[in-house]
C-alpha cells in the first residue's frame, strides 16, 4: 500500500462526517492516503476517537480527529486509502 509519506492532494469536495452521535456536512480541503484536513460547518467540539468519514464514490474511511483548530480539524484514517482513488476525486474538486 501507500506509504506514510504520501503526498496530498489539494482538492476541495464534500463529504459527510459521523461522529458523536451526529453527523455533519464537511469540506474535505486536502487528502491523503493517511488522512485529510477537513472543516466542518461549525466548531469541532472535541477530538474525536472514532469517525465515519463519506467519501465520494461510497468510500467511507473511519478514523480520529488528531488536531483541531476551530472548524479545521486534521483527522488520521485508521488504514490508508490507496492513491488511485484518491487521484480520481479530482473530478470531484470545486
Amino acid at each position: 500500500m501507500a506509504s506514510a509519506r504520501t503526498s496530498e492532494i489539494g482538492s476541495v469536495f464534500d463529504a459527510e462526517c459521523t461522529c458523536g452521535g451526529e453527523t455533519m456536512r464537511v469540506r474535505v480541503l486536502s487528502i491523503s492516503s493517511d488522512g485529510c484536513l477537513a472543516e466542518a460547518e461549525r466548531d469541532w467540539r472535541e477530538d474525536f476517537d472514532f469517525l465515519r468519514l463519506d467519501l465520494p464514490d461510497g468510500v467511507v474511511a473511519n478514523g480520529r480527529v488528531v488536531r483541531r483548530e476551530g472548524r479545521l480539524a486534521r483527522i488520521m484514517f485508521f488504514g490508508q486509502i490507496h492513491p488511485l482513488v484518491i487521484a480520481g476525486w479530482q473530478r470531484h474538486a470545486t
